[in-house]
């Protein structure tokens, strides 16, 4: 009897959500985020990364900034920055999030 591999559920077939899985982001998490960058859609990978649980939006803060700079992007445009969900969750984290820690990665990266 062939046994089923659950590491991947939800997210075969999609090589971003499946390296998310093998860095520890949740295969629920991950088969949305990987779905957001697949459709190039910001709405999406911020409802995507607001329902990160906070060991997962910890773990995400880590292993891809880039992807939180994006939502809290996305985020302050679309609320023109007041009543900002995901940065109130950001402001919980163990990683202290800053739109200053945000520069500093956007400017090593440039």
């Amino acid at each position: 009897m062939e046994q089923l591999d659950l590491k991947y559920y939800g997210c075969e077939g999609d090589p971003v959500a499946m390296e998310l899985v093998d860095l520890g982001i949740a295969s629920t998490r991950a088969s949305k985020i990987g779905e957001a960058i697949a459709e190039e859609d910001r709405n999406k990978l911020h409802s995507a990364v607001c329902h990160c649980d906070i060991e997962n939006l910890d773990l995400l803060i880590k292993i891809r900034p880039r992807l939180i700079i994006q939502a809290v992007g996305y985020e302050l445009s679309a609320w023109g920055g007041t009543n900002c969900p995901l940065l109130e969750r950001l402001a919980n984290s163990k990683i202290k999030f800053s739109l200053e820690w945000v520069r500093e990665v956007t400017k090593e990266g440039a």
